[in-house]
């Protein structure tokens, strides 16, 4: 495969000692201060220090580790791949060699999923290794969390190869990286914080007006939810289910209606909104990592080179 070269090339550069170890560190230790810090506040048995360690990296992998962090990341490392080129005149020299202008942006684009991903089981690991020795973890904790890690992983596939398809399509059709990261930065934003607002603040016209078909972060959210309950039946806490609700919409955002006053306590688990069925939600995702590559051939055929 011709691109081989270009991806061999790109991930070279991506996994620099200088930008590896930056963004490990970045990565692990806001979720293990976060998560750390929240688990530690109460003496708990073993079982409810699991519940709520496992709800906390959960919450915090969706919000974080496996997301804002994630997507910024890999957002803006893709930015620059054919923009930077351009500007920098060396596109013009790589179009000159036998290989496809798409074959560039495949092997640009493989690099930096197999690099974010090598990163990513990295930093997954070192925070459970960080949380065992910050809380002195019990070994059946320690097994939980490990238990929970490929689900969170495979999410996180999903988030690196959306956003960074996402990146790699702009990046073909525009040449500021300016203007390509203020784009991508909205993007996120949207996904990931600005879509709380409808969600909590009028939930009825989100509801009435089927406005959860549009919200970037309830169809990622379903999905990660979609995956976590393949990870040995565990659900999170109701009083946790009720953040998630705020920053996905997964569950229903009513916590006066939540909590069953006539037996003193929650219910032990919220029941999903349900908006979209969470594969659909899984399909409307792959639909636009593959449109955002279609868009990243249509765009570098017609690119203008010189």
């Amino acid at each position: 495969m011709r691109s081989q070269i270009i991806l061999e090339k790109t991930l070279d550069d991506l996994m620099s000692p200088r930008r590896t170890i930056i963004l490990i560190i970045l990565g692990t230790g806001l979720m293990v201060l976060l998560v750390g810090g929240l688990s530690s506040s109460e003496n708990k048995s073993l079982e409810a220090q699991t519940q709520t360690i496992l709800d906390y990296f959960t919450m915090f992998a969706f919000l974080w580790v496996a997301g804002f962090f994630l997507a910024m990341a890999v957002a803006s490392t893709a930015a620059g791949f054919i923009s930077k080129e351009h500007d920098e005149g060396t596109l013009l020299i790589l179009i000159s060699k036998p290989v496809g202008r798409f074959e560039i942006v495949l092997g640009k684009f493989f690099a930096l999923v197999i690099s974010s991903l090598l990163l990513q089981g990295i930093t997954l690991c070192l925070c459970v290794v960080g949380l065992w020795a910050m809380l002195s973890l019990d070994p059946y904790v320690v097994r939980s969390l490990l238990g929970l890690l490929p689900w969170v992983f495979l999410y996180s596939i999903l988030v690196v190869l959306v956003f960074g398809s996402i990146a790699v399509a702009l990046s073909s059709l525009m040449r500021s990286r300016t203007k390509i990261m203020l784009i991508l930065m909205v993007v996120v934003m949207l996904t990931f914080f600005i879509g709380m607002v409808p969600r909590t603040a009028f939930s009825d016209a989100y509801v009435s007006y089927y406005l959860y078909y549009g919200d970037l972060g309830y169809h990622l959210g379903n999905t990660m939810v979609l995956l976590l309950d393949q990870s040995s039946g565990w659900r999170m806490m109701p009083s946790n289910q009720i953040m998630m609700a705020v920053f996905t919409g997964t569950y229903p955002f009513s916590p006066e209606g939540s909590f069953d006053p006539d037996i003193g306590a929650w219910p032990s688990s919220l029941e999903m909104t349900n908006y979209v069925p969470p594969l659909a939600s899984l399909a409307i995702w792959i639909t636009a990592c593959a449109g955002a590559m279609v868009l990243s051939a249509v765009a570098m055929r017609r690119k203008e080179i010189y």
